[in-house]
């Protein structure tokens, strides 16, 4: 690669460069002055003046790898080397190694950790790649001192299709940051239910972040629990509003929903409780999500949710007044309805929600969506 270096050498006026005009003029005082010189083939004219010059610098193309790109190039090898051990350096201070399980048993609490394992695991062979790429790297920049920061646009950068490459990727390994906050809490999780239950809590909210024209809202994510795992989202408008609850019990000051039965003092806790609300409806939907076969949620979780949150469950000054719908969610792939009629409330389903078997839930909350707020607050599918 070309690269333009300033040197001293013996004048000749093959050797003068733009550069050599500009230094001569800022160091006169090193031209040797005589009319004798006049007609010499080296001697240069200034004004009326003959001289010469034992010595000039000028700027010369040279072969080179020592440039800012190549620099650049180098320095990323180092930035990806330190965010891998940043990684591995995270992982292993919230991973133990223990092994819970024994025999042929698996115990939930490996379970948990196995991607955090695989993860490091992935790391530590992506180190290793990248430092033997370092290393051929520097033996064909042979003398490049690594620059470790952002790249800044340059021509090489722009019209050589290589480094433009290599810029995007070298920007967005700057940009990216390792964020594991949400995920590293899910080891305090113990038990494979409630796993369950914050699976399908994160597909409900994304469900809802995709289907709304999100610019029309304003999302607020709120937490009320010691572990910091988000239990309630708003999606605000002028005249709509959608609360989502995780784990949220009442009668509380958030809901209207109250206790009808006769048991003063207790509550009921629903997995998930959604509410919409704009000028025309207010809709509330009860979801709870059950680590269970169809037959167990069927024969004995049904009756149980009916009983307490339809039977026993009103609402606070609407003495008539019942939930809109009562979803479970369960670990199969059936589908099943239980009361479903367009005229009545409460409409009640057994839904299958699990990886690759998620368009169930997405599906009836679709059609809640476009039955119960206007068409030009949602995207159509």
């Amino acid at each position: 690669m070309l690269r333009n270096t300033i040197s001293t050498i013996d004048y000749s006026p093959r050797d003068i460069s733009e550069y050599s005009i500009n230094w001569i003029l800022g160091n006169i005082d090193s031209v040797i002055f005589d009319e004798s010189y006049a007609g010499l083939p080296d001697s240069i004219c200034i004004g009326n003046k003959y001289g010469i010059l034992d010595r000039i610098d000028t700027e010369k193309s040279v072969e080179s790898f020592s440039t800012y790109e190549n620099k650049i190039l180098l320095g990323a090898f180092i930035k990806m080397l330190s965010n891998l051990k940043h990684l591995k350096k995270i992982i292993d201070s919230s991973i133990d190694t223990y092994t819970y399980g024994y025999g042929n048993y698996v115990d939930f609490r490996d379970l948990k950790k196995t991607p955090f394992l695989k993860l490091f695991k992935d790391a530590n062979s992506l180190e290793k790649q990248i430092e033997g790429l370092y290393n051929r790297y520097c033996n064909i920049f042979v003398g490049v001192e690594p620059k470790v920061e952002k790249p800044r646009v340059t021509n090489i950068f722009l019209q050589n299709s290589l480094y433009r490459e290599a810029f995007r990727k070298i920007q967005e390994t700057f940009n990216y940051k390792f964020v594991f906050d949400g995920e590293l809490s899910l080891l305090n999780i113990k038990r494979l239910s409630t796993l369950y239950e914050f699976y399908n809590f994160h597909l409900i909210i994304n469900f809802f972040k995709n289907k709304l024209n999100i610019d029309l809202f304003e999302v607020r994510e709120q937490s009320n629990r010691q572990d910091n795992f988000i239990d309630r989202v708003s999606f605000k408008s002028d005249t709509i509003s959608i609360d989502i609850y995780y784990n949220y019990h009442y009668p509380s000051i958030l809901t209207n929903l109250v206790r009808i039965d006769k048991k003063r003092g207790t509550y009921y806790t629903p997995d998930y409780i959604i509410n919409i609300r704009n000028e025309y409806v207010d809709t509330t939907i009860i979801l709870d999500a059950k680590y269970s076969k169809l037959e167990t949620v069927r024969s004995r979780y049904l009756p149980d949710c009916i009983f307490k949150y339809i039977l026993n469950t009103g609402f606070k000054d609407e003495k008539y007044r019942k939930i809109d719908y009562l979803i479970l969610l369960y670990s199969g792939e059936t589908y099943e309805l239980t009361v479903e009629n367009n005229e009545f409330s409460p409409q009640v389903f057994i839904i299958p929600s699990k990886p690759r078997f998620e368009y169930f839930l997405e599906a009836q909350l679709n059609t809640i969506i476009e039955k119960e707020i206007p068409n030009s607050f949602y995207k159509k599918k």
